[in-house]
């Protein structure tokens, strides 16, 4: 990969990285708050996640090891190679 791909697919990947983030996060069933306290509904209402937490889980880890490992590619080329730019 060259160096603008791998930053233009870093870029997507980091977007990825934070749904998936706020995903991960989400627990399987929450409590929804109640927007009125004078409600006539007392019933709790929640609310369950339509997902595999544990598929989240593992493809936020793939995510955050691909991302780790452009940047650590990215890292050696800036550090191990020199160029000359004209101004």
């Amino acid at each position: 990969m060259s160096i603008d791909t791998i930053l233009i697919k870093m870029a997507q990947l980091n977007k990825r990285k934070s749904v998936l983030d706020q995903m991960r996060k989400q627990l399987p069933k929450a409590r929804e708050e109640q927007r009125s306290y004078m409600s006539r509904n007392t019933v709790p209402e929640y609310r369950y996640i339509n997902y595999d937490l544990e598929l989240i889980k593992k493809e936020y880890e793939t995510v955050s090891k691909t991302i780790m490992e452009m940047q650590m590619a990215l890292d050696k080329y800036n550090q191990t190679v020199q160029f000359e730019v004209d101004i």
